[in-house]
């Protein structure tokens, strides 16, 4: 059953896509079904007499082996990946995004883009209509994005991949929304998650809308290593290129425990061990508002990796530390995320940091363990993210 969308608009979280480097090998057997991706498949598309309104639900093992539903799945899983490589990868977390904002309030294949939080889903939204529009007598819009999201994440894995690793179809038959085009945009607002979240804040936002734990939670915030945020989409980013990932080499669009490592020292030193970030405003035009963000450099790396306030927020406890500025700029935060001895920067090459007090940031004891476990086992975190994903595209649905 299907438990439909509410609430309003809120504060944007999710960021956008560009630019790649990186490869794929196109005959990896991503689905870990028999499937090879790329090819000269037969591109017939296949279709069912009862179609996607027999609901056949939850398959614990997955669709993709179905005999009635293998030829479906791998057609769209094909063709999808060719969207992505054509794209040189870009749309692997433009779809991740894609099937974030939907299943937020319940998975039904709608995105209102007149909330500006959903502004740059429209390349992916267009990108996957030709195979919707094909599949529309057969499946419902919500589980071909649903299975672009999966394969999406497939194709994210490429070192340290465990053997057999894969992201089955397991829920067939969401329902599309009412109110809403053809492409699925429109329908219902939904309470967008804030970049500036508090630890608690964070979590109970997590609970609420997809009833993750404080460890799915966690492990949910970990797809950001594959993400690389937009300026003129979400107002993070970094001067000059405009844009901003979370870690180092982002653009090669790899899902693995890299997001940790950038916020976790050693066992020995947690806090005084993990990479130093710093707090600055970014100033935009138009509608956008400014952004704070925290920035990390590297004498020896071009790349400037970026955090909003909820990322840092799994290892930092902003609570009593986040206010609005003078300028009434929301996000600005009291305390710095690490103290370090001589040069408060760690010895890199920008001081530009706005925090006034050297006070450091409170560690925030809810999360900080899980992030230590992922940033240490890269394996642990691929198998529960395949999990959480799989939880996260059946929002709104029951298992049966």
């Amino acid at each position: 059953s299907y438990s439909g969308k509410g609430g309003k608009s809120g504060s944007g979280y999710s960021s956008s896509t560009d630019s790649s480097s990186g490869s794929v090998d196109n005959n990896q057997d991503w689905a870990g079904d028999g499937w090879i991706g790329g090819g000269d498949e037969d591109t017939t598309v296949p279709s069912h007499d009862d179609g996607w309104n027999s609901s056949p639900g939850w398959n614990s093992d997955g669709w993709d082996n179905d005999g009635h539903y293998k030829a479906d799945i791998d057609y769209v899983r094909s063709h999808v990946t060719q969207l992505i490589n054509d794209s040189d990868r870009k749309l692997i977390p433009k779809f991740l995004r894609l099937g974030f904002h939907d299943c937020i309030g319940g998975c039904d294949g709608c995105v209102d883009m007149d909330n500006p939080d959903n502004k740059g889903l429209a390349e992916p939204i267009e990108a996957i209509y030709p195979i919707v529009r094909k599949f529309e007598e057969s499946y419902s819009r919500a589980d071909i994005w649903a299975l672009a999201t999966l394969v999406s994440a497939d194709l994210a894995v490429v070192d340290g991949r465990p053997h057999g690793y894969h992201f089955p179809m397991r829920h067939i038959g969401r329902k599309d929304c009412s109110g809403a085009d053809v492409t699925g945009v429109g329908g219902p607002n939904v309470d967008m998650p804030s970049n500036d979240f508090t630890t608690h804040e964070l979590l109970a936002y997590f609970k609420k809308y997809f009833d993750f734990s404080t460890d799915e939670t966690v492990t949910i915030m970990g797809v950001h290593a594959v993400g690389v945020a937009h300026r003129e989409n979400v107002g993070f980013g970094n001067e000059g290129d405009e844009q901003g990932g979370w870690v180092f080499d982002a653009r090669s669009y790899q899902l693995n425990n890299r997001y940790y490592d950038m916020m976790v020292g050693d066992e020995g030193d947690l806090v005084h061990g993990a990479p130093a970030w710093h707090l600055e405003l970014v100033q935009n035009d138009g509608d956008i508002p400014n952004r704070y963000q925290w920035y990390h450099e590297h004498q020896e790396r071009r790349e400037r990796p970026i955090m909003t306030n909820a990322d840092i927020a799994l290892v930092r406890d902003l609570k009593d530390h986040m206010y609005v500025d003078r300028n009434g700029n929301e996000g600005a935060v009291a305390c710095d995320f690490k103290l370090e001895g001589g040069d408060p920067y760690g010895g890199y090459e920008r001081r530009r940091s706005l925090q006034g007090g050297r006070v450091a940031c409170p560690v925030a004891s809810k999360t900080i363990e899980k992030m230590v476990e992922y940033k240490m086992d890269n394996e642990m975190f691929l198998y529960d993210f395949e999990k959480v994903l799989e939880k996260m595209l059946k929002t709104g649905y029951r298992e049966r």
